[in-house]
């Protein structure tokens, strides 16, 4: 019981200063990103400082000039270290049998609606892609590689140039949340 309570106090410990580190880099992020007028000036100085910003990260005011982004996106970060974030999908197929197959970043998509070609949808940054029987799980610690890793399968195996009340065929979302 003893050595379970050490590792729990190691693990709350680590994972209190990992948030105390992502605080820091906001605060001197929003401390120096409201000197600068231009996006430009603004990622050069996140870079110097050491932090991975991109320009969608970054949102230009009035005459204040940057700001950091929404906090939305750190609780996300902070909750997807915590717990993680899980997509479930449905493979739905009436007509042809889909074979659905992960093959190292990419999911290959055979015989959709009886295509001879396979559709390849890529998995993002390091999500992982389960598949058992007609259910397709995506579990990873960043929300927006997982919701896009389920849009491009979705957007995979759209239905073009048939009636889409008969062929209801594809990739399906059924459920989004926090995986545990």
């Amino acid at each position: 019981f003893e050595t379970w309570r050490i590792a729990k106090a190691n693990v709350v410990s680590k994972h209190q200063s990992w948030i105390d580190t992502i605080q820091k880099q906001c605060d001197q992020l929003k401390i120096g990103l409201k000197a600068y007028r231009y996006l430009s000036e603004g990622i050069e100085l996140a870079t110097e400082l050491g932090i991975k910003v991109d320009e969608a990260e970054l949102i230009k005011t009035n005459s204040t000039g940057l700001t950091i982004y929404n906090p939305t996106n750190l609780a996300n970060m902070i909750k997807g270290v915590n717990q993680g974030f899980k997509y479930e999908m449905k493979i739905v197929f009436a007509h042809f049998p889909m074979k659905v197959v992960v093959k190292g970043n990419i999911v290959n998509i055979d015989n959709f609606l009886g295509e001879k070609d396979t559709r390849k949808s890529p998995i993002v940054g390091d999500a992982k892609v389960k598949i058992k029987g007609d259910i397709i799980t995506i579990e990873g610690n960043n929300i927006e590689e997982v919701g896009q890793t389920a849009g491009n399968l979705e957007k995979n195996t759209v239905v073009k140039g048939r009636d889409t009340r008969v062929f209801q065929d594809g990739i399906y979302t059924i459920s989004k949340g926090v995986a545990q």
